[in-house]
């Protein structure tokens, strides 16, 4: 059989189907194979992408993302870029390609857009496979039950199938935060004193807390005082019992972000107890939010030792009189007339305990006079700074009955007719007579005596008396 158009002879096969009289017979179509043999059929490059995820689903952790590309169709494709614009709630953390990927990675992060990495490989053969590790986290402040799906797409010079150009995976988050609680407060009051407990709630996380209650009742033997408010951060919102009476304070807070902490002041009255007695408080929390430790959501109580008051004192003396240009010594006592002492910090890294040296002497000096000398005179070694024309000493414990004293040698300055005075001050905790904290050297600064000389009338001109009787 001959084709019409050139002459040539072609294999042609006719098959076809008809039906008669219930026989089935093979009738048409033809297959041409074409001049010179099979023809060629022409390659389709076509890149499609994966991803899969592996990780927990907890707001506040990472997770990973694993994106693969493939290339079939029968021919390599060119000019491949993967693009993963993260979905609100995920936070890029680190991209590793696989082994053997020659994928080049970029991370973009704007302020007010999403992040967003982009991969880009230069050429990948038919049926082979390249791919990353994208690592990402959670943000704490996702709330439970929010749904993430993070979606891939990948670009290339030609793609005959764009149908598998882009993949995504989901999931659902959950949360977890864990709530600390803790009480801080001095290591002593007076009796009738006002005390601060500074109750502080930490979140540990990994996730943000939300709807907090915060409780602590007002200590026995006390009576509720306030709760100031702090300016910032968002504090706490509390309904107290009324002022002067007992009760629990109640307090609200919307949400605690991971690794952030908030604090209230109770300040109560001390009543009428006797030495030794102790103060305790303690307070709780609680939230919406799944809580993986509850152990900690109820602070150790923060405990305040009730003791006598000291008397803390000063005094200082000096010469009355000084000429001018002269030197004085001024003695300077500070003591303690008890009964109570003030005894040094035990408890360290606590706010509202004592300080490490909670007794402070202060010595300024008068303007007329200049600094030459300070020394111990007597009682323990403590150090003090030379800031002139201030001194500060520091003292760590006074006992009642207990004492010591300081030399201060100044020169004055030539100031005739005015005073110097010397100012000296003690502070301390404990103290219940403020009358007596505060000390003065005054002294008057006079001329120096001048030699009596002969009247002029007595002396001869080379110097020798003239006898007039």
């Amino acid at each position: 059989m001959t084709s019409p158009n050139s002459g040539r002879w072609f294999p042609r096969l006719l098959i076809g189907v008809l039906i008669a009289s219930g026989l089935s017979i093979l009738v048409a179509s033809s297959l041409d194979f074409g001049r010179g043999g099979d023809r060629a059929i022409a390659a389709s490059p076509d890149v499609g992408i994966s991803i899969g995820r592996t990780g927990g689903t907890l707001a506040g952790t990472d997770i990973d993302y694993q994106v693969h590309v493939t290339a079939s169709g029968g021919a390599e494709s060119t000019g491949i870029v993967v693009s993963d614009v993260l979905p609100a709630g995920l936070h890029y953390s680190v991209l590793a390609p696989d082994a053997g990927s020659a994928f080049a990675c970029t991370r973009t992060a704007l302020a007010g857009q999403p992040e967003s990495v982009t991969c880009a490989l230069a050429l990948l053969t038919s049926s082979a496979t390249a791919g990353f590790n994208l690592q990402v986290r959670i943000g704490s402040d996702v709330t439970d039950g929010t749904t993430v799906t993070n979606t891939v797409r990948v670009t290339s010079d030609s793609d005959a199938n764009p149908s598998n150009n882009s993949a995504s995976a989901d999931f659902t988050a959950t949360t977890s935060a864990d709530l600390a609680t803790s009480v801080a407060a001095p290591i002593d009051a007076l009796a009738a004193q006002t005390v601060d407990f500074l109750i502080t709630v930490n979140n540990l996380g990994p996730s943000y807390a939300q709807s907090l209650t915060l409780t602590a009742a007002t200590p026995a033997g006390t009576t509720f005082v306030t709760v100031p408010t702090p300016t910032a951060p968002p504090p706490f919102n509390c309904s107290t019992p009324a002022v002067g009476g007992t009760g629990t304070v109640s307090c609200t807070l919307p949400s605690l972000a991971n690794s952030d902490s908030r604090t209230i002041d109770l300040r109560v009255q001390v009543g009428a107890l006797a030495p030794g007695t102790t103060v305790r408080d303690t307070a709780s929390v609680v939230a919406t939010t799944t809580d993986p430790n509850a152990a900690n959501n109820t602070s150790a109580p923060g405990v305040v030792t009730i003791v006598q008051g000291a008397d803390l004192y000063v005094t200082e003396t000096g010469p009355d009189t000084l000429t001018d240009g002269g030197t004085a010594t001024y003695l300077i006592t500070v003591g303690n007339l008890g009964p109570g002492s003030i005894p040094p910090a035990t408890v360290a890294a606590q706010k509202y305990t004592l300080p490490v040296t909670p007794i402070v002497l202060t010595v300024m000096l008068a303007p007329v006079s200049t600094y030459i000398g300070f020394s111990r005179v007597s009682g323990v070694t403590v150090p003090c700074d030379l800031n002139l024309p201030e001194i500060t000493c520091a003292i760590s414990s006074l006992t009642g009955g207990q004492s010591m004293s300081f030399a201060l040698v100044v020169k004055v300055d030539p100031a005739v007719g005015q005073t110097t005075t010397n100012t000296a001050t003690v502070s301390g905790p404990l103290d219940v007579n403020l009358a007596n904290n505060t000390a003065y050297g005054t002294t008057s600064i006079v001329s120096r005596e001048q030699p009596q000389l002969p009247e002029a009338s007595t002396l001869k001109p080379e110097g020798r008396a003239i006898n007039r009787s």
